[in-house]
């Protein structure tokens, strides 16, 4: 499983690389001017939806990972009285049910991020 995922990663770099080389070589990116470069450069603002929507991304990934391969008590780290709990009142996919809701509230507020900032 390591490897397969080590694998997947290796594969979407490569695709980036590419993609990004394309992008760069069709003309639609365009260098900033020297003037603006003496003048100071400026980030353009962070869009939060983007952040929030690729973490509830992630803790999805880590509900469908629990729900294959559940973790067993006694649970250790700083969640494990969460864990304990959920795996006591839902049984051996109660970590996976917390972490869906986990994901499922934070994919909520990017969508939320989304409507009230627009992109």
């Amino acid at each position: 499983m390591p490897a397969l995922l080590l694998i997947a990663a290796l594969v979407a770099f490569l695709i980036f690389i590419v993609w990004e080389r394309r992008r760069a070589e069709s003309g639609s990116v365009t260098p900033l001017p020297r003037e603006a470069l003496k003048n100071g450069w400026r980030a353009r603002p962070l869009r939060r939806w983007k952040v929030n929507a690729a973490l509830g991304l992630l803790l999805g990934v880590m509900a469908v990972v629990q729900w294959v391969r559940p973790t067993q008590p006694p649970f250790t780290g700083r969640l494990s009285p969460v864990m304990s709990f959920f795996h006591a009142q839902f049984g051996i996919h109660g970590v996976s049910y917390f972490w869906a809701a986990f994901a499922a509230a934070v994919l909520l507020i990017a969508v939320s991020q989304f409507r009230s900032d627009g992109d």
